[in-house]
């Protein structure tokens, strides 16, 4: 996993075959398995923590990913001379993200 970040035909042996995964990384995807999940973690760590668990502020935040494919959405951060995508994220005062894209 280090050396290819997560391809999904190199998943560890130990998890089922890349197709199945795939397929179901793709369904709880599409009918927001992902979104729900990580807003109730994050209500929970908010409550945990004696904080509101609805935030009140964002502090916008943003990261040049280094890659090596092509596509209509690469780019050249001239700021750090880096050619690849940028990510867009909304972090709150945990710095915890709330939401990312990719621009």
């Amino acid at each position: 996993m280090l050396r290819s970040g997560c391809a999904w035909r190199m998943l560890p042996r130990a998890l089922p075959p890349w197709h199945t995964v795939y397929r179901w990384y793709r369904r709880w995807a599409a009918d927001g398995t992902f979104t729900r999940l990580h807003d109730i973690l994050r209500d929970r760590l908010r409550t945990h923590t004696g904080r509101d668990p609805a935030p009140t502020a964002a502090i916008p935040d943003a990261r040049s990913i280094v890659t090596g494919e092509g596509g209509s959405d690469l780019g050249y951060d001239a700021g750090k001379r880096t050619r690849g995508r940028k990510r867009h994220l909304k972090t709150g005062a945990s710095a915890a993200a709330e939401r990312s894209c990719a621009a």
